[in-house]
Formats: structure tokens, sequence, C-alpha cells
């Protein structure tokens, strides 16, 4: 495992819809840590392509930025660039699909041998072991694991909350903001408990984007099946079960 640095130990560019920016470094990275560019390139050199890549971060800023063409140094030193705005371009162009209309059935998908229509794969669930079905969601105060430092944002979610119709926490002989023990065959986690009646009885609506003992990678699997489409790993419709979280766990 090579040592990541953090989003504010590295210069990077940051585009937004309309609008692309600069974001700058504001402290050394600690010990060996690198940004994911310098490792690549680094990875690069060591593999004997180092001349297929790049040999500084601003060189890789450069390349992305000359299509507008500006420079990331331009960039840096004139502030935001602001793209044109076309506002109902299917009008003119059609949307970007092979009949410039919007598909159901996705000729390209059919062409790669993968089902043009939406299939669902169903896992086993309703099993003894595994009654419940697992789905998880981000809520509104992070942005995937991160911002969880910042004090405004932290105070308004503190802990991982996992949420289920108030029956289900009956069931199972949970508590109200007490802590429970979500498992699944790949592994289990611990998330505080939240009462959530929209929910169906029948779910488990676990938390992302937290560390440690309440990290959902624990719970899923990058072993197949993964999504034929983007190779993606299954994080939704996992079997699973739930139990109250006892002292010695």
């Amino acid at each position: 495992i090579l040592p990541a640095a953090a989003q504010h130990e590295y210069e990077d560019l940051s585009p937004r819809p309309g609008h692309i920016n600069t974001r700058p470094k504001l402290v050394e990275p600690p010990g060996e840590a690198r940004s994911d560019i310098q490792w690549i390139n680094l990875l690069a050199e060591a593999l004997g392509v180092g001349d297929q890549f790049w040999e500084t971060e601003e060189q890789v800023f450069d390349y992305v930025l000359e299509p507008i063409g500006r420079t990331y140094r331009e960039l840096v030193e004139n502030g935001t660039h602001w793209m044109p705005r076309h506002y109902h371009k299917h009008l003119s162009t059609g949307f970007n699909t092979p009949s410039g209309k919007v598909e159901i059935y996705s000729k390209r998908l059919a062409e790669k041998g993968i089902s043009p229509l939406p299939k669902i794969i169903h896992q086993a669930t309703n099993t003894e072991e595994y009654p419940l079905v697992l789905t998880t969601g981000k809520d509104y105060y992070s942005y995937h694991s991160s911002w969880r430092q910042l004090p405004s944002l932290r105070k308004r979610s503190r802990e991982p909350y996992v949420e289920l119709h108030p029956e289900t926490i009956k069931q199972h002989g949970l508590e109200e903001d007490g802590y429970a023990v979500i498992e699944t065959k790949e592994g289990s986690i611990t998330q505080r408990v939240k009462s959530n009646p929209s929910l169906d009885p029948r779910i488990v609506y676990a938390a992302f984007g937290w560390g440690k003992k309440a990290n959902l990678n624990r719970l899923t699997s990058g072993d197949t099946p993964l999504c034929p489409a983007m190779g993606a790993v299954t994080h939704r419709g996992i079997p699973c079960r739930i139990n109250p979280k006892s002292h010695n766990r």
C-alpha cells in the first residue's frame, strides 16, 4: 500500500460544472506520502514506461487544460476559467447516443454483449442466516469520506447511523440510539441505530463513508458478480443480519 497525500498536501485542478480552478498546496505531505499523480508517474518509471507519462504534476495539468488553451500556471495567476454555457443542446445536436434520442434500449451495450436493458441480478435473500437486505447511502454533510474533520459539518453528523423500520428495531432486540452489529458473509461493522418508519421492514440502510469499525467495505466483496457494464462492486441488495452490540464485541 502506497502512502497517499491528503488533498491539502499537493496542488491540483478543481473542475466543476461550468468552470475550472486550482487548489493550492497548503502544507507538505508527511514522510513518503505522495499525490496520486506522483505515484502513477513513479510507478510508470519503475515499470519502464516512464516515457509514456509525465515528469511533473504541472505537465499533467497542462495536458488536461490543453483543449481550452490554458496552462496550469495561467490558471493559478488569473483565477477561475469559466466555460461557455450552452443550454438545451439536445434541441440542436440531439443527445449523445447513436440515434441522438433518449434510448431506453442501448445499442452500444448490446454491441458489447451486455444487456441493453436494465437487468437486476438477485442475490439470495430471506435466508435464516441472513434474513435482511443491506442498502447504503450518504448523508448531506460529507463528500464520500471527506469533510468529517470540519466541526460545522461534524456536529450535524457526529456518528454513522444505520436506519431501520421501527418494527425491525423491535423484532431484533435493538434500541433507538443504541449500537448494532451489521453482518454479511464478508464481515461485520458497528453503527448506531436510528428509526425510519418510511423504510421497508426488510431493509437495513447503513451509513456510507465512515472508517474503522463502521467501514462498509468490511461488508462488501470485490469478487464476482460485478456490474458487467462498469465493473462496479455491489453496494446494495446484500443479504445481511443485525443484532445488538454486546459489550464484548
